[in-house]
């Protein structure tokens, strides 16, 4: 069986084609489990496939297969083309410019030569007090080639890594419960340091436990300080989703015609980049050098994310935002790091000007809806009387509508962190960065 080496443009010589690319991924993947010093869970293997893509007359047509030989292709691409000849239609996309690019860093950069041991010993720190009932520690690791070419002349090749390490943890207390966790993602092995994970590891459980005796707060609407991580999702999934451009396109979009109007504070800026976080690559899965977007600047609408087919429609550059979860899935508009600039008020400077409310973080759950509302559960926090921190509270609910939120952001806090998740999207899940500094709000709904 001959492998694919490079790209031939006889594989789209079979009937009037607009444009057509090929992504063919291959892969080493390690998944381990450890539940409370057990290893529960060991998956060794590879992913290896590729998908076609194709526009003709108008209308797309994808076609993966995990055949990656000439013969494959050939035969992929003639199933997409039978797939997209069937029924014209209206899209249509930009000549592009020919892009060749091959990494030159060596490929595979290994995790810790011992990589059970490493969890373990995460998973072992969770359990720093008798109150921690239950411990778990996951890893998942992908790394190999992706390439790339399409019809325009691209010739691709990147590497590929992904790591992705999550806790959980669980306390329990005279019949009460509290759990708390934690998400590590990178495409850099290197960055990765034991003693930072295990700290992060400590610092989660005596989250958890330090909510085992607290009340929750009161129901009603509040000023509310958001913590940064709180902050971060509430950004993440209120802005980023909204300014995905195929999401702003729709008839209902609560951004699309926002372009150029002041929705929030001047001192909220949001872009999303690959400098920023520990999530990188050069070029999207279309083929598209990845750069940085200016989402939101001085409380303006200025941007969205785009692929090559929204970017058309909208008669701006895609910004190489385009992302797959895997070779059999069509990339999609994703965001990559969202962030929110540091702004210039203090903590005390936000308690002083909230006077009376909550001060609420530690994301546990939600999400926000195209048509605005949005709807997450905080971890905790702490009540503020007359600018000073009293009572701390327990888990709770927040919840609004994002353009009245946005519009009642008052101050943005000096110091942005990173966190970073898996976000999903139409069934495909990619990592994703996401971080802000707290964010005073004047009027959020709040349930205990």
């Amino acid at each position: 069986m001959k492998s694919v080496k490079s790209f031939d443009p006889s594989y789209f010589a079979c009937g009037d084609i607009q444009y057509g690319d090929i992504r063919v991924l291959q892969l080493e993947l390690q998944q381990i489990t450890v539940k409370n010093g057990k290893i529960t869970y060991c998956l060794q293997g590879n992913e290896k496939g590729a998908l076609i893509r194709m526009m003709s007359r108008g209308t797309w047509g994808f076609c993966s297969t995990t055949d990656i030989s000439v013969s494959g292709l050939e035969k992929a691409v003639h199933r997409a083309y039978h797939t997209c000849n069937s029924i014209p239609g209206s899209a249509h996309l930009p000549v592009g410019r020919p892009v060749i690019h091959a990494d030159s860093s060596s490929l595979l950069r290994t995790v810790d030569a011992q990589p059970i041991e490493l969890l373990q010993n995460i998973e072992s720190a969770l359990h720093c007090s008798p109150l921690v009932k239950e411990g778990r520690v996951g890893m998942r690791l992908r790394q190999g080639v992706q390439d790339f070419w399409n019809t325009e002349g691209s010739d691709i090749q990147q590497n590929k890594t992904e790591i992705l390490i999550d806790s959980q943890v669980v306390t329990r207390k005279d019949g009460k419960s509290s759990n708390s966790g934690f998400t590590i993602a990178s495409t850099d092995v290197e960055s990765l340091s034991e003693d930072t994970l295990i700290e992060k590891a400590e610092k989660t459980a005596e989250e958890a436990i330090s909510t085992l005796d607290i009340q929750r707060p009161p129901n009603g609407e509040f000023c509310v300080i958001l913590g940064p991580s709180l902050a971060s999702i509430f950004i993440h999934e209120a802005v980023g989703h909204r300014l995905e451009a195929d999401e702003a396109v729709k008839p209902r979009s609560i951004m699309g015609n926002k372009r150029g109007t002041v929705i929030t504070h001047p001192a909220v800026t949001v872009r999303d980049t690959v400098n920023e976080g520990e999530l990188w690559y050069a070029y999207d899965d279309e083929g598209i050098y990845k750069r940085e977007t200016v989402l939101i600047e001085g409380g303006e609408v200025r941007g969205f994310l785009h692929d090559r087919q929204t970017a058309h429609l909208l008669h701006e550059e895609p910004t190489g935002n385009s992302r797959a979860s895997g070779y059999d899935t069509p990339p999609l508009v994703r965001m990559t790091n969202i962030t929110v600039e540091p702004g210039d008020m203090s903590s005390e400077e936000m308690m002083e000007e909230c006077d009376t409310g909550l001060f609420l973080d530690g994301f546990v759950g939600g999400a926000a809806v195209a048509g605005g509302a949005f709807r997450f559960a905080a971890r905790g926090g702490y009540r503020i009387d007359h600018g000073d921190r009293t009572t701390p509270v327990g888990s709770s609910i927040i919840s609004g509508s994002t353009l009245c939120s946005l519009a009642g952001i008052q101050g943005v806090g000096t110091t942005c962190e990173m966190y970073h998740s898996e976000c999903l999207k139409k069934g495909q899940s990619v990592l994703v960065g996401l971080g802000s500094p707290a964010l005073l709000i004047s009027d959020l709904r709040v349930g205990g």
